[in-house]
């Protein structure tokens, strides 16, 4: 995967999409991309990824959201109480 392709990808979002959206997504995509490169992700370690986002949306119900827990486990929840606080 080179850049080019990343640049493609970014830039066939549909034309409805807000220009922030775009922003974010858009470097959503390039840093998923470059983390891609960078760590030379096998298709079995991407397959383990998307099994491990696949159960995260399996556990999560109207009690439970495990999208939440596990943006604590990675920082970002408390990233946001830091900032926001």
């Amino acid at each position: 995967m080179d850049q080019s392709y990343t640049d493609h990808v970014i830039s066939v979002m549909g034309p409805r999409t807000s220009p922030r959206l775009r922003e974010v997504l858009g470097s959503l995509i390039q840093h998923m991309h470059d983390f891609t490169r960078e760590n030379q992700i096998t298709v079995e370690e991407w397959m383990a990824g998307v099994e491990f986002i696949n159960a995260i949306g399996k556990m999560t119900d109207e009690k439970r959201d495990e999208g939440i827990l596990v943006s604590d486990i990675f920082g970002i929840e408390s990233y946001f109480n830091i900032v926001t606080g």
